[in-house]
């Protein structure tokens, strides 16, 4: 529970999308209630395979508010990494929902800053983030993108540039190709054989965007990060 102004916030994970995956409010003007439903702050559906519940709850510091909920990884529901994003409370007192992000309140990745694996935020088919258990990389990559599959999707927001992009750098293992998508749009493509890249040109102006990973081949591949330029 939090009050704002004359208002409380009650939060809750939400059922509204059939399942517990968003962290949603209703408000009143009791802590006893009644309260209306407002809506949904954050959904955390897609951020795992076994993505279920969430729970967490709103603060302000130095005049930002912000949402603490948390992400499930490692395909375990049980397995939870506490996550944070900026919300906005308009003067109607609504909240308008936000997308889970991989920077969360940093700011977008810069181009040549690595993103680590374990940072991707929406992930769709059979791809996971776990435990890195290489002796050689585990200590800079403790986790990893691994039982990647051809048609999986590997999302992470946001990167920005000022100059454009022409190429991207991942650090992998195994064999796969996949298709560069910013805001939706093919930019490019990689391509890995046994760890070894390939191909790495991509094009876009410059800008912010969601990037997207499509994947069109995997044979055992496993992403440890990726380096936007």
């Amino acid at each position: 529970m939090r009050k704002i102004g004359d208002t409380y916030y009650y939060l809750y994970a939400d059922m509204e999308r059939g399942k517990p995956t968003a962290l949603g409010y209703s408000t009143g003007k009791s802590p006893m209630g009644p309260f209306s439903y407002q809506g949904i702050i954050i959904d955390n559906d897609g951020c795992d395979p076994k993505s279920w519940n969430n729970h967490g709850s709103i603060e302000c510091m130095n005049g930002q508010w912000y949402v603490f909920y948390h992400r499930c990884s490692r395909q375990m529901e049980q397995h939870r990494r506490l996550c944070i994003e900026k919300i906005t409370i308009l003067p109607d007192g609504t909240i308008p929902e936000v997308k889970m992000t991989s920077q969360g309140v940093g700011d977008p990745f810069a181009p040549g800053e690595p993103i680590m694996g374990y940072q991707a935020c929406g992930l769709s088919g059979k791809v996971y983030i776990d435990v890195n258990t290489d002796e050689a990389t585990r200590k800079q990559y403790p986790e990893k993108l691994t039982n990647i599959q051809a048609g999986d999707e590997i999302i992470f927001r946001y990167v920005r540039s000022e100059d454009g992009y022409h190429r991207t750098v991942v650090k992998a293992s195994g064999s796969g190709r996949l298709t560069i998508l910013l805001n939706g749009m093919a930019a490019g493509e990689i391509r890995v054989e046994n760890g070894i890249q390939m191909e790495d040109q991509i094009c876009a102006e410059a800008g912010e965007y969601e990037l997207k990973m499509h994947v069109e081949e995997a044979e055992s591949l496993e992403i440890l990060e990726v380096v936007m330029d």
